[in-house]
């Protein structure tokens, strides 16, 4: 019977999608901020910050408010929220209000009535339709506070620190990536490098729970003079599919031809465990702490893909 193939997005395909979605935001916001007219010709969209309590619960003081732009022949039904132009105490501002009705004046001009959301009776405000600026998307709350801060003077020595920070971490995880890849080709070209040692014979003499861990002894025996002899100890369950391995680095006497070295293992208990198999591989070259590390996460993870495997005693 076939199984379905289960599809896993990896964590850096989400961390990059992240980082483009933020880098295209971080950039849309910095043009509304310094070119705010060809953002707005290019998107269709403009940003705007709350900054009273006119309609809150529904839109929160400080919240960053997404209008898009409307034509002049596009049509306005009353209950829309529409962001528009304002002559408040003598000063121009921008707001977003919900539209109340519109009334066709004795000069045949049209003029619109809207209403804020926190209070009762309409709007004072004289609105035209060249004063409507566009309609509500949608809302981010207290956004409004960062986009207020970038305006400010202080944005102009905050912004290039970010931007250098941002390109730095950026560099410094292409170098992890590539430190990694190195990595990955090194334990690659490692495990291929094993052999394994047929003749070499296995005791498990104890098996023993301290503090959350298992701890095997045994005591190997094999024959012949190899740079590092290296053995695996695989932690099987019921259906013999490997929970966890320890890999040994044994120290042979090189006056020696045949060998008998005991060992210990130590794994993370876990319940599962029910068998215990063995390995012996050679390598003709010594290894670093480094490559050590690489080789043992290497074969965990090839472990971790491997279903069945001999058992033995335990």
């Amino acid at each position: 019977m076939e199984t379905k193939k289960k599809w896993r997005v990896k964590p850096k395909i989400v961390n990059w999608i992240f980082r483009f979605i933020s880098f295209v935001l971080f950039c849309y916001i910095l043009g509304m901020l310094f070119f705010p007219d060809t953002m707005i010709n290019l998107t269709g969209f403009q940003f705007y910050t709350v900054l009273s309590g006119s309609m809150e619960p529904k839109i929160p003081t400080y919240s960053l408010v997404l209008s898009k732009n409307i034509k002049s022949d596009d049509e306005l039904v009353p209950g829309t929220i529409i962001t528009f132009h304002a002559n408040r105490l003598g000063e121009d501002t921008v707001l977003t209000h919900t539209l109340a009705k519109t009334e066709v004046e004795s000069d045949g001009r049209v003029r619109y009535y809207t209403q804020a959301y926190a209070y009762e009776g309409l709007d004072e405000y004289h609105t035209y339709r060249q004063d409507i600026v566009g309609i509500y998307v949608m809302h981010v709350p207290f956004l409004g506070k960062i986009v207020l801060f970038l305006q400010s003077q202080y944005a102009w020595f905050i912004i290039p620190i970010v931007v250098v920070i941002l390109f730095l971490s950026w560099i410094v995880e292409l170098l992890m990536e590539r430190n990694e890849l190195i990595g990955k080709r090194n334990a690659d070209k490692l495990t291929s490098d094993l052999k394994e040692i047929e003749q070499a014979e296995f005791t498990f003499d104890s098996t023993t729970i301290q503090n959350s861990f298992l701890v095997v002894k045994g005591l190997v025996i094999y024959n012949g003079q190899w740079q590092t002899p290296i053995a695996r100890i695989d932690f099987m369950n019921e259906k013999y599919e490997i929970l966890d391995t320890a890999l040994l680095y044994l120290r042979p006497k090189k006056s020696k031809l045949e060998h008998k070295l005991k060992w210990v293992a130590v794994v993370k208990y876990d319940k599962k465990i029910k068998y215990q198999d063995a390995h012996l591989y050679s390598l003709d070259y010594p290894l670093s702490e480094n490559e050590k590390k690489q080789l043992k996460k290497k074969i965990k993870k090839e472990n971790r893909m491997l279903k069945k495997s001999k058992p033995k005693a335990v």
